[in-house]
């Protein structure tokens, strides 16, 4: 393409200049002559040269001035598409680019993702752990607790004073001792669960059993030379109906302390296997 520019441009010149060559031979002695005296190019041209031939030359030079003037506009035209499918490319080649940045970003981002997802699963998986081993450790130091209680407070010895004795009736000075025993290691912090609800129990039935040995300090005596104790017979023959209502309320606290005492066997029973 730019050899054809350059030809056309080479044409166009040189048409030019025989035409101005040619403008300037016509005012030339050797074309006009000297006084009645025909110049020799004029001679030449009127001779040798008919009008026809000089149009066919004329008309060829023309036409080829004609052709290459189409073939440097063809050639404009034609650079101008090879550009702007250059363009296209180019924008064919920058968008393929971009999709394949695109999908980069994409499958980079799908990795953080997938690598947050796995942390995130990690670290719960971790708590699980952790909290798991806080059950366990809980669960093992709670068992301590009641296989402790379970040693002061027997399991007969409690069904005994508290589920089947009437205390209106002398009772064993062995379970006096129980309560003593229990009230001093109660509040120790061996002795506290980490489960809220054993541990709810556990303070309720040590302040029960406390309310019904604070009944039986005030209103029960030890019979003489024998290890038991009963509330004092003197109190029902003195105030029938204090006594009445002292045994009563003996018993029924009693009563209340074996439900708690049970309730707490049950629930560690079925929270620690003990």
């Amino acid at each position: 393409m730019k050899k054809l520019k350059l030809i056309s441009k080479l044409i166009t010149i040189i048409i030019s200049a025989i035409s101005v060559i040619f403008a300037a031979i016509v005012y030339t002695p050797e074309y006009m002559g000297k006084g009645s005296k025909t110049g020799v190019i004029k001679a030449f041209l009127d001779n040798d040269i008919t009008i026809s031939v000089l149009m066919i030359i004329i008309i060829v030079v023309t036409l080829l001035w004609i052709v290459f003037a189409l073939i440097l506009f063809s050639s404009s035209n034609i650079d101008k598409i090879i550009i702007e499918k250059n363009n296209h490319k180019q924008k064919n080649v920058q968008l393929s680019i971009n999709i394949e940045e695109y999908k980069d970003k994409l499958d980079q981002n799908i990795k953080e993702e997938a690598n947050k997802r796995k942390q995130i699963i990690k670290e719960e998986a971790s708590k699980r752990e952790q909290i798991i081993k806080e059950h366990a450790n809980k669960r093992e130091l709670d068992s301590n607790v009641i296989k402790k209680i379970k040693a002061v407070l027997p399991v007969e010895s409690m069904m005994d004073f508290t589920k089947y004795s009437d205390l209106g009736n002398k009772f064993s000075s062995q379970y006096v001792e129980m309560m003593d025993n229990f009230f001093s290691v109660e509040d120790h912090p061996e002795y506290r669960f980490q489960d809220i609800q054993l541990e709810d129990l556990r303070v309720n039935l040590s302040n029960t059993l406390k309310q019904l040995n604070l009944i039986l300090i005030e209103y029960s005596d030890q019979i003489s030379d024998v290890d038991f104790y009963r509330i004092r017979r003197s109190l029902k023959l003195d105030n029938p109906e204090l006594y009445s209502k002292i045994v009563r309320e003996s018993n029924d606290t009693a009563t209340k302390a074996w439900m708690l005492y049970d309730s707490l066997i049950s629930l560690s029973r079925q929270l620690l296997g003990e």
